[in-house]
């Protein structure tokens, strides 16, 4: 008798020190089996299962070997077989959609003796979708087996080698094998936050990869956590790139001209513009698109002309053809000629002589050709005018036009 309390003590502290190893891992759950010769109340030999998040099925240090004796100096002993080896403590994943324990008696009388098996799953509660039963391969049949409570099964070992050995096995089966379902995340534009959820809306829980790309479409894939008898999915993530606001050219305008700025771009984006508008001074604009539209910031400069008050301000008379002069109001072009000119870009304009700008246009010289021609307005009234040529932001040269 004092053999068998230090066992059992022995063997108490080891299942409970493995136990607790597994434990620190995870979710556990724990299955004991209990071997009894006939209609004693003593146990010849006890084995546990442990099942656990992130376990596997190798061999390491989460499993105990069997002993070579029994309880009270049974000879007859039961383990948990596997790999051509017993272990009086096996440890391994949590119950996916299958899994199978094999259970092998050994050492029992070649005589007719009775045993039970006495299946304690007090520690492995009733788990949805889960059921588990004690298969019997040598009378053929099947036993469903109790989650949180146990179960008695008594049979009889004879000289038949089949009646021992692998003779039984716990059968673990998932009742439903489903796909995780997710709603699917719409199209984000690049850089917004994309939220994968854990948990789809069938209730499998699981984790994602790659991880999250926020800069552009990607394929996901959802991986179920063990335990959990559920197919990957998959779902793809659109990103969508910014679109640039696009505008016609705006102005120019004489100074103190009213103008507007379209509060919707060419290609159908709405937003705001900044600062307000300055119809006095040339000025930069920056269109912001309104929240919820994948788009980005747009400027467009709008140039404002200022009112010349003297002839002074346009410099001196240069040298210049320009003909007709004088031109038959609101008929035909006129004519200028920028052969003695550098090569380059140069900005024609007609004004009325307090200043006021009525026509411009740009002319890119070049040596191959001198003459160009600006069409007359035909509601510039019979008058004098100035015409001016300015390259590269200073005055070139100007001359009076005169309309009859």
């Amino acid at each position: 008798m004092m053999i068998l309390i230090r066992y059992s003590a022995f063997l108490f502290m080891l299942i409970i020190f493995f136990s607790l190893r597994s434990i620190a891992q995870g979710e556990f759950y724990q299955i004991n089996f209990e071997l009894y010769r006939g209609t004693s109340t003593e146990f010849s030999n006890l084995i546990t299962g442990n099942f656990v998040s992130g376990g596997n099925a190798g061999i390491d240090n989460s499993d105990l070997p069997k002993t070579s004796f029994g309880f009270g100096g049974a000879s007859e002993k039961l383990s948990i077989y596997r790999n051509q080896k017993d272990f009086d403590i096996e440890t391994r994943p949590l119950v996916n959609c299958t899994d199978t324990l094999f259970l092998r008696l050994y050492g029992t009388p070649t005589t007719t003796t009775t045993f039970r098996i006495v299946l304690d799953m007090y520690g492995y509660p009733v788990t949805p979708g889960l059921s588990a039963v004690l298969q019997d391969q040598f009378l053929n049949t099947e036993r469903s087996l109790k989650f949180g409570d146990t179960t008695q099964v008594n049979f009889s070992v004879t000289s038949n080698t089949s009646s021992s050995g692998l003779r039984f096995r716990v059968v673990f089966r998932r009742t439903q094998v489903q796909t995780a379902s997710f709603t699917q995340i719409p199209p984000i534009c690049r850089g917004e936050a994309i939220q994968l959820p854990t948990s789809s809306s069938n209730d499998v829980v699981g984790t994602w990869a790659p991880a999250v790309n926020n800069t552009q479409t990607t394929t996901y894939t959802f991986l179920p956590s063990e335990g959990q008898c559920a197919t990957s999915t998959v779902m793809t993530v659109q990103v969508n790139q910014p679109v640039t606001p696009a505008f016609n050219p705006i102005g120019p305008f004489n100074s103190g001209t009213n103008f507007t700025l379209p509060s919707t771009s060419n290609n159908g984006i709405n937003g705001n513009w900044s600062p307000a508008i300055n119809n006095t001074k040339t000025t930069t604009y920056t269109f912001t698109p309104d929240a919820g539209q994948c788009a980005t910031t747009a400027q467009v400069t709008v140039t404002i002309n200022d009112i010349v008050t003297s002839l002074s301000d346009l410099g001196a008379d240069q040298s210049f053809k320009l003909y007709p002069n004088p031109a038959q109001k609101g008929v035909g072009t006129l004519q200028f000629e920028l052969g003695n000119y550098m090569p380059g870009k140069y900005v024609v304009a007609v004004y009325t002589l307090n200043g006021i700008l009525l026509k411009n246009l740009q002319v890119l010289h070049s040596t191959r050709q001198a003459t160009y021609s600006i069409s007359l307005d035909e509601t510039w009234g019979s008058g004098t005018y100035l015409l001016r040529i300015a390259g590269e932001k200073n005055i070139k040269a100007q001359k009076i036009l005169f309309i009859k």
